[in-house]
């Protein structure tokens, strides 16, 4: 039987200014389907700044795949937008 787990996402994206970063929740919920929730956010862990906050449900086997795939994600715009950091949060099984 395949377990989830609930992710909590975090995401900084490559643009220079951080007003309006809707392109790269919009990428979010277009290329993964496992994302239920995704926001533009002003948030700061540590010395990071943050953009994009998101919740989603993983199978506890892909994780990996998942962080790899969060890592590659692109919004086409005028300009290519890309993630620049992000962490991931897992629950535990």
């Amino acid at each position: 039987m395949t377990k989830l787990r609930n992710a909590e996402i975090l995401i900084r994206c490559s643009k220079p200014e951080h007003d309006n970063c809707s392109v790269m929740v919009d990428a979010l919920m277009k290329n993964f389907k496992n994302v239920q929730q995704a926001n533009t956010t002003r948030t700061t862990i540590g010395k990071k700044d943050y953009c994009v906050a998101a919740t989603a449900l993983v199978k506890t086997g892909e994780i990996r795949k998942f962080r790899n795939s969060l890592a590659h994600l692109k919004a086409k715009t005028d300009g290519r937008i890309k993630v620049k950091n992000f962490e991931v949060y897992v629950s535990k099984p």
